[in-house]
């Protein structure tokens, strides 16, 4: 946990939520008071590492009298919300003082006082959606992914799933003014019944996903990645969507109808959370979990990306071009993939991270680390990301492990 210090070494700005039963623990603030490193998505940064370049913490700082939270407060609902997301630090154009931006299970929005934990703004958006899976597990995943702020406009961007009332659960993307939290021109839009460019008989279906990635952008768009739960058929959708209009440029699924069962195809984006890793260029870089067809089971070499016709267990380049349209780039599929899926390991339980270049060398100057449930962690060449069963002896052609 990040917490206050007057050490004028630490001077990092981080907002972290400990959400139970309602009690939220606000800790955003490390060095000298109104010093703040803008979070703008999931774990910092466009590369995901969750670095802060200017955390100067060290052992004096932590052992200091001055250690503790900054403020604790307690939401109006509390008692009955929870926090999945990642809370978000930024100073708006309007406002000299940084904000906390905090999203709920329960659909709430809250905008804070960064510096004290007031709070200034807060908004609900509709009823959540419930889950119960297995009779057991019970939540609401009214917005369980973490936003993305648009630094340029003020504009917070961000998913909820609401439920109707008979058995519908719908999802909206909302694009709102970060302080007012207005909603913007051209939104909430819809993803209900689109489909998939990679294969026009697929449509999306609300009911049978969720959606958990870290919202990102690039090259104007807003990028959201879904997976599946406990209802099935399902697939790994991939909306890039035009920020300033609200239009779905495009759709990708990572798996297709000529290879599924009646589970669907399976290769839910979900990653615990984690954004993919983008790059200016507009490439993007993600991870898929289990999945349900046949194709990789009767396989004994490798595909090129192009002729691959789902891709679970896997990890997934994606290039978005000027006009907002997607390609398969390259993939990236463990060997062992059919008994991952056999034993639930779920290549897409972390995120992507690409590892700053300093972990590279003039063979391999850009390394992405990936991992799943049971490990181990795989070291992968961002610029060719190994295929499947292109190593030695049929093996992985990644790095290391």
């Amino acid at each position: 946990m990040h917490r206050r210090s007057n050490s004028p070494s630490a001077n990092l700005a981080v907002a972290l939520i400990a959400a139970a039963f309602g009690l939220c623990c606000f800790l955003p603030r490390v060095g000298s008071p109104g010093v703040f490193a803008e979070v703008i998505s999931r774990n910092n940064g466009n590369n995901r590492t969750s670095f802060y370049p200017n955390a100067k913490i060290d052992a004096a700082d932590v052992t200091s009298g001055n250690w503790g939270p900054a403020f604790v407060t307690v939401l109006p609902d509390g008692a009955n919300d929870s926090v999945t997301a990642q809370p978000l630090v930024y100073t708006p154009a309007s406002s000299t003082r940084p904000v906390l931006i905090v999203v709920t299970d329960n659909t709430n929005v809250y905008i804070m006082d960064a510096l004290n934990g007031t709070i200034l703004n807060s908004k609900n958006y509709g009823p959540p959606a419930y889950i119960n899976i297995w009779g057991y597990w019970t939540f609401y995943p009214g917005i369980m992914s973490t936003p993305v702020i648009d630094s340029s406009t003020d504009t917070l961007y961000f998913t909820t799933l609401t439920s109707t009332g008979n058995n519908t659960d719908i999802f909206h993307l909302y694009a709102v003014d970060v302080m007012s939290l207005e909603t913007k021109d051209n939104y909430p839009i819809l993803f209900a019944n689109q489909t998939a460019d990679n294969d026009r008989t697929l449509s999306f279906n609300d009911y049978r996903h969720k959606q958990r990635v870290g919202l990102s952008m690039v090259q104007g768009a807003i990028i959201v990645m879904f997976a599946g739960y406990d209802k099935k058929p399902c697939e790994g959708w991939v909306f890039v969507v035009e920020a300033t209009t609200g239009t779905i440029k495009s759709v990708f699924s990572a798996s297709t109808s000529t290879d599924v069962t009646e589970y669907g195809g399976g290769g839910g984006i979900w990653m615990s959370g984690f954004a993919p890793v983008v790059l200016d260029n507009g490439t993007i870089f993600f991870s898929t979990g289990n999945g349900y067809g046949n194709e990789l089971n009767d396989s004994t070499s490798g595909y090129d990306a192009a002729s691959l016709k789902s891709y679970y267990e896997a990890i997934v380049r994606l290039d978005i071009a000027s006009d907002l349209s997607m390609s398969i780039v390259d993939f990236f599929i463990p060997f062992n993939a059919s008994q991952m899926d056999e034993a639930d390991t779920d290549a897409s339980a972390d995120g992507v991270i690409l590892l700053p270049e300093l972990f590279g060398n003039e063979t391999f100057p850009n390394i992405l680390l990936i991992g799943a449930k049971t490990g181990p962690f795989k070291f992968v060449p961002m610029n060719n990301l190994g295929g499947f069963k292109q190593g030695y002896n049929g093996t992985d052609a990644t790095i290391v492990e």
